[in-house]
C-alpha cells in the first residue's frame, strides 16, 4: 500500500542519516591492520579481516583487510562541521596517521553529506586547510551523498 511505502521510505531516511558524517576507512594487508589495531588508542566503528565471513549470517567473504573509524558524528546537512572535526583530527592524530603510512596502509576520508528536500543540485567546497592535511596524511578525500533529507 502506499501507506506502508511511505513508511518504509521514513525509515530508510532514518538510517541513512545514521550513515552521514565522516569515516575515516582504512585497508591493507591482514598482518599491518593487526599491527596498528594491537597499538592505538583509536576506537574503530567496524574492522574486517580478508577471508572472513562479512556478517555472522553472510556467506560472503571480506575480499579485504581494515577497519572504519568515525571522525565526525555530524549530520549530512552539516558538511561545516563535518570539516571542522576532520581538519582538527587530522591535526591532532598526525602521529597515528604516520604510522598507517610506515604500515602500508591506505585510508580514504569520507565525508557523508546529503541535501534538503527542496535542493535542486547540492554543492560541497572543501578548504585548502583540510586539502592540504589530507594530502600530509596520504589520505584520500571520498564524498558519500545519501539524498535528500530533513533537518
Amino acid at each position: 500500500s502506499r501507506s506502508s511505502k511511505h513508511c518504509g521510505r521514513r525509515r530508510l531516511l532514518r538510517a541513512l542519516a545514521l550513515m552521514t558524517g565522516t569515516v575515516l576507512r582504512v585497508s591493507g594487508s591482514t598482518k599491518s591492520v593487526r599491527a596498528f589495531l594491537a597499538s592505538t588508542h583509536w576506537q574503530p566503528c567496524s574492522t574486517y579481516f580478508r577471508g572472513e565471513l562479512r556478517a555472522a549470517t553472510s556467506a560472503r567473504k571480506n575480499l579485504v583487510s581494515g577497519f572504519n573509524l568515525s571522525v565526525s558524528n555530524a549530520s549530512g546537512l552539516r558538511l561545516a562541521a563535518q570539516v571542522r572535526a576532520a581538519i582538527k583530527f587530522l591535526g591532532t592524530e598526525r602521529n597515528e596517521l604516520k604510522r598507517l603510512r610506515a604500515l602500508g596502509l591506505s585510508g580514504v576520508l569520507d565525508f557523508g553529506v546529503a541535501s534538503k528536500p527542496e535542493a535542486m543540485a547540492s554543492f560541497y567546497k572543501f578548504p585548502v586547510q583540510l586539502l592540504t592535511g589530507l594530502a600530509s596524511a596520504s589520505l584520500d578525500l571520498e564524498v558519500s551523498y545519501y539524498g535528500s533529507q530533513k533537518r
